[in-house]
């Protein structure tokens, strides 16, 4: 009887149990673009998980990290911004009356400005002409203008990216802190995952309506009715979760019965009060708002003046907004722990009904 013999390249006894291990973590392409069943089942998971309370600390930390450099970027601004008007009080006070185009590459620009400012000698685009320096005073004030432009709109971007930086530690903020007010037994609805959906949904909505301003009309009225209903969508999404999370971190624990003042105005805090008043100001005041609805056409210098002042009245807005939003963080954090101290706190499951 012959011995049964190993074959040489035989499939190892657990070969089927480590590939069908290695196919069930592999994810595909579109399922890392779309999401997978996995990770589906990860979320789902996490969701319905039971929490209890989290403290904002760290959140607290990064977003107060982020408004002190806004803070920052805010005052240059102004001081960048004032330097710059200074130039053009100058140009005025000189008897320049025209706004000089921002590029030297605008040859007919750079013409009809001299024109018009009475440098007669700069009247054609002839290379050979123009190397004998007839267009030389008028391209001071062309070069002069595009690096005072340059310049602050270099730091309008920067100014941009650091919202955009602050929008997500501020969502995540938020999320914990309507997670945080079930756990010290606040009887609320609110979903903070659909709450914090809707905020960005509404936030995005507004972002785009003033983007698209001038595409859809020049008309200032019809814009500032779409700028005032896409940022009232917003506002009552900001508001309700603000309203929550001062409602849940009192130490009265107010009921959906209670008074509509005192939900609404009373249980809100002075500097929840100002945070309010100041993000309606910078919605309606910031330089995108601004450049597409207060300001139409600038065509002399004493529109470009009136511009920079804006401008500057944008910049302290900003930095007055940033300082108080740390302080608002603040006041949630601070309301937040020493209700958990004074009251403790308790175990929530998603899964139980109220």
């Amino acid at each position: 009887m012959k011995k049964d013999r190993t074959k040489k390249f035989d499939r190892p006894s657990n070969y089927s149990s480590k590939v069908n291990k290695k196919e069930s973590n592999q994810i595909s392409l579109l399922g890392k673009i779309f999401g997978s069943q996995k990770e589906l089942d990860v979320a789902r998971e996490g969701f319905f998980s039971k929490y209890n309370f989290e403290s904002n600390i760290n959140p607290l930390r990064i977003l107060s990290i982020l408004f002190v450099v806004l803070i920052i970027m805010s005052l240059s601004l102004l001081f960048v911004e004032r330097s710059n008007k200074n130039t053009y009080i100058n140009w005025k006070n000189t008897g320049i009356s025209n706004v000089p185009p921002q590029s030297i590459l605008e040859f007919d620009a750079i013409i009809d400005f001299s024109q018009k400012e009475n440098f007669n000698k700069c009247n054609t685009n002839n290379p050979l002409n123009l190397l004998e320096g007839i267009c030389d005073e008028p391209i001071k004030y062309v070069n002069k203008m595009n690096e005072t432009q340059s310049r602050a709109q270099l730091f309008y971007v920067f100014h941009f990216i650091i919202l955009l930086l602050i929008f997500f530690p501020l969502g995540s903020y938020l999320h914990r802190a309507i997670r945080n007010i079930k756990t010290l037994k606040y009887n609320t609805n609110i979903s903070a995952e659909k709450s914090l959906i809707w905020a960005y949904f509404s936030f995005f909505i507004f972002i785009f309506s003033v983007f698209l301003l001038p595409i859809i009309s020049s008309n200032f009225y019809i814009q500032f009715s779409i700028i005032s209903v896409s940022f009232l969508f917003l506002f009552l999404k900001v508001y309700k979760i603000i309203k929550e999370v001062y409602l849940g971190s009192n130490m009265n624990n107010y009921s959906d019965k209670s008074n509509f003042v005192l939900k609404n105005f009373r249980i809100i805090t002075f500097r929840g009060k100002l945070w309010i008043v100041l993000f309606i100001m910078t919605s309606f005041f910031n330089p995108s708002i601004i450049s597409r609805l207060w300001i139409n056409e600038i065509i002399t210098i004493n529109d470009l003046i009136v511009a920079t002042d804006y401008m500057i009245y944008s910049s302290i807005l900003m930095a007055s907004f940033a300082f108080i939003s740390i302080l608002f963080i603040i006041d949630i954090y601070k309301l937040q722990e020493i209700k958990r101290h004074l009251k403790g706190s308790i175990t929530i499951d998603p899964l139980e009904r109220s």
